[in-house]
């Protein structure tokens, strides 16, 4: 461990035997102490090097303690250095006036206290030590802040060039999706249209089996479409800011519903009193469309029931939409919200995307989402959504 730096102590007196008393009695304290004879001879101390305290006799030829206080405090670099005046004389108000007056920290009467002068003296070095340690660390934390901010300064500007150059990619990617998703549904069209023109203009003429087959080629052709339109929302999902609007989510499921137009035979209830929120009214009916469009589509049998509740739970609402349809085995949950993942690979109008989307919604909007489902005992989704 490296050593503590020694102070400088001033000891100032005309006679050599009143110096040797103070360093024998100091000594004690093993800092560095400087003997000077007279005020010209601290003076010169003063020019060369830098003191914790100063031990400065009153009475001195020549140049008293007094003159020599004024002076070492007309100096910019000894102006704070602390004074002890030392007297033979006491009881003298108007000398110990005059010693504060030139801004003495104390005030020795000889013969000194040998316990009291080593007391006070150690009290000003400790306070010498503290302080420089203060100021070295001051200087040290204001060159890390320098070095701070300029790695700040210059992480922002590559984060600026960054940005602008990710923008100019994106704007490229936003090009490039669009072209290829026209670019692929142009075909698909073109597939559907020729199979409806084959379907109508040679319906006397086509086989069983190829009437069939032309039946397959259009769904797929559907479920292709699909499942461009889907990719083409994923992507979009939490790249754009979208304007949000006040959604009155009971109205709004009117709306999905008779969009998705169930068959009568489905019994669907919702719960009354819900909300009105402050949210981007799209993301919210897309959620709802794909959890009661699935809910609707997988439950197999013509007829059903399906629950949509709410409750709010601090800043976020939760919602739960509910069937009592086949279910899901709990080993399958996680990966219904998987891209492309399906328990239906067969079916022509299931592209595996419309989970993963309701999820990427609710999680780009700060909400979660789970599922709680078993085989032969329906559905229940959760996701929540925050209340502004």
């Amino acid at each position: 461990m490296q050593a503590e730096p020694k102070v400088n102590i001033l000891l100032v007196d005309d006679n050599p035997k009143n110096l040797l008393t103070l360093e024998a009695i100091l000594s004690k304290l093993d800092q560095n102490l400087v003997q000077a004879y007279s005020g010209e001879d601290a003076l010169r101390c003063l020019l060369n090097r830098d003191f914790a305290l100063i031990l400065l006799d009153v009475m001195m030829p020549g140049m008293d303690g007094f003159e020599t206080a004024a002076l070492i405090r007309s100096r910019e670099r000894s102006r704070d250095v602390p004074i002890i005046f030392i007297t033979a004389y006491s009881h003298n108000e108007q000398q110990t006036f005059q010693g504060y007056c030139l801004g003495a920290v104390d005030y020795l009467v000889k013969p000194i206290d040998p316990g009291v002068l080593l007391c006070k003296v150690s009290v000003f070095v400790e306070l010498h030590k503290k302080t420089a340690k203060i100021i070295e660390q001051a200087a040290h934390i204001a060159t890390l802040n320098a070095e701070l901010e300029y790695r700040v300064q210059q992480r922002t500007a590559e984060l600026a060039a960054t940005n602008a150059t990710l923008e100019k990619r994106n704007q490229e990617l936003d090009q490039f999706v669009y072209v290829a998703s026209h670019d692929l549904k142009s075909p698909l069209r073109a597939i559907a249209n020729i199979a409806t023109w084959l379907g109508e203009d040679l319906q006397d003429k086509l086989t069983h089996e190829t009437a069939y087959q032309l039946n397959i080629l259009q769904g797929r052709v559907h479920r292709m479409e699909k499942l461009i339109d889907g990719l083409l929302l994923y992507y979009r999902v939490g790249r754009r800011k979208m304007k949000s609007e006040k959604v009155a989510v009971g109205q709004l499921l009117l709306e999905v519903i008779d969009c998705l137009a169930p068959d009568d035979r489905f019994l669907i209830s919702i719960a009354p009193d819900l909300p009105t929120l402050r949210t981007v009214r799209i993301l919210l009916e897309q959620v709802f469309t794909n959890l009661i469009g699935n809910a609707i589509k997988h439950h197999h049998p013509a007829g059903g029931k399906i629950e949509i509740n709410a409750r709010r739970e601090g800043d976020y609402y939760e919602f739960s939409v509910g069937d009592d349809g086949p279910g899901i085995d709990p080993q399958f949950h996680d990966r219904v919200f998987s891209l492309f993942q399906t328990l239906e690979p067969h079916a022509s109008d299931n592209t595996g995307i419309g989970l993963t989307i309701v999820k990427k919604i609710v999680e780009t909007e700060g909400g979660k989402i789970s599922m709680d489902s078993g085989e032969g005992k329906g559905t229940i989704v959760y996701f929540t959504w925050p209340v502004n």
